[in-house]
């Protein structure tokens, strides 16, 4: 009797943005298939070599990382609509009722919008069953060194108050007690974004979402004055430095090509970078985590709690 193959995880590679600084903060998951992904990191490997980049940062804007970023997501589109891959990209409003709180732990909400994030790719993304090796930027905050877990249905309805919490001594066996019913995650672990050119992706998308909500209102008045007029502007304002020009330049072309190829993703609408519910379907998802309830609080540095909100 010949015993059929399991078929290779697919993978999922995280970075985030701003964490702990600005009003908005952002958290990207870059995931797919394992031959979409293979060809994907080549890709974006070639580029990175390319442009003569050791790895890339989406905090440090010069012209080869913004010739890099362009190429890098071209690459990304052209992956996605052979639906191997996709890109989720969570924004959070620390003005919010969830996140507006004294004393509120940015390096345990971090953690838990990871838990948020991953539950939401993992659970309505990808198909039931599917196996998975998630790898997470390294980080001094947060504990990823656990070497085999498993995401639940049970967990999804019932958050542990200490899941995720940083640097959590009993992490790896409160993942293993927690989450082991409906995802099969053969690993969750950290990894060094040099050597891993999607976690540089996903960084690049994280970067991205943060700056269009946290300087739409510059990239707006800059997109005015860079359109042609009949009248001499007598009102100059501060000038934008060079690495937010590189940046208000990229993402105008961002907004622009997400039009061109039909992706549902709005920049103007929600003052920053958005994807329509209709457009997730083309496997690039910007979306902002909304409170539910007045319960819903991010955790703070006296309890590691707080209770699960919901996405749109």
């Amino acid at each position: 009797m010949s015993v059929t193959p399991s078929l290779p995880p697919h993978l999922a590679f995280c970075d985030e943005s701003q964490w702990n600084e600005g009003r908005f903060r952002a958290l990207a998951v870059v995931s797919g298939t394992p031959d979409g992904i293979a060809s994907l990191e080549r890709r974006v490997a070639d580029i990175l070599r390319e442009c003569g980049i050791s790895e890339y940062k989406w905090a440090k804007a010069n012209e080869a990382r913004m010739r890099a970023a362009h190429m890098m997501v071209e690459a990304l589109f052209e992956e996605l609509a052979a639906r191997r891959v996709r890109a989720d990209v969570m924004i959070w409003d620390t003005h919010d009722s969830r996140h507006a709180i004294r004393g509120r732990d940015d390096a345990a909400n971090l953690a838990r919008m990871y838990h948020h994030l991953l539950v939401d790719v993992l659970s309505r993304r990808w198909p039931d069953g599917t196996r998975w090796v998630i790898l997470c930027d390294r980080y001094g905050q947060i504990d990823w060194n656990v070497s085999r877990s498993c995401l639940s249905a049970k967990e999804i309805a019932l958050e542990p108050a200490s899941l995720f919490s940083p640097r959590h001594p009993d992490l790896g066996s409160v993942l293993l007690a927690s989450l082991e019913e409906q995802f099969r995650i053969e690993s969750l672990r950290e990894a060094d974004s040099k050597e891993e050119v999607l976690i540089q992706l996903a960084d690049l998308l994280a970067g991205l979402a943060a700056f269009s909500c946290n300087r739409y209102d510059d990239f707006e008045e800059w997109l005015c004055k860079s359109e042609p007029s009949l009248f001499d502007d007598d009102d100059a304002g501060r000038s934008p430095s060079n690495k937010d020009l590189r940046r208000f330049e990229f993402l105008r072309w961002f907004d622009q090509e997400c039009k061109r190829r039909k992706m549902s993703v709005s920049l103007a609408t929600e003052r920053g970078l958005m994807t329509y519910p209709g457009g997730i379907r083309h496997g690039l998802d910007f979306w902002r985590y909304r409170p539910q309830h007045p319960a819903d609080q991010a955790p703070t540095k006296e309890r590691h709690a707080g209770q699960s909100g919901a996405r749109r």
